[in-house]
């Protein structure tokens, strides 16, 4: 793939991972979710595009935190 040529599975999934980013405190696990499968589509297929690295990252980290946040926050509450 030529240089600065990016598709756009790689772009809709790095919007969308740092947009899942941005709100990891509201339960939308979806952002993440297909942050991380377009970018694994994007990544991982014939392309190598760069772009979907970086959301397939991103939509991991969004998911592992809303994960520990959750699990945080339902531990807090039975508590009390």
């Amino acid at each position: 793939m030529p240089q600065g040529k990016h598709t756009g599975f790689g772009i809709a999934s790095l919007v969308l991972g740092i947009v899942a980013i941005i709100t990891f405190l509201f339960p939308i696990f979806a952002l993440g979710i297909l942050a991380t499968v377009f970018g694994a589509v994007s990544y991982w297929g014939k392309d190598k595009d760069s772009f979907g690295l970086a959301g397939f990252i991103l939509g991991l980290i969004s998911i592992i935190v809303n994960v520990i946040l959750w699990v945080f926050v339902f531990t807090i509450t039975s508590i009390a």
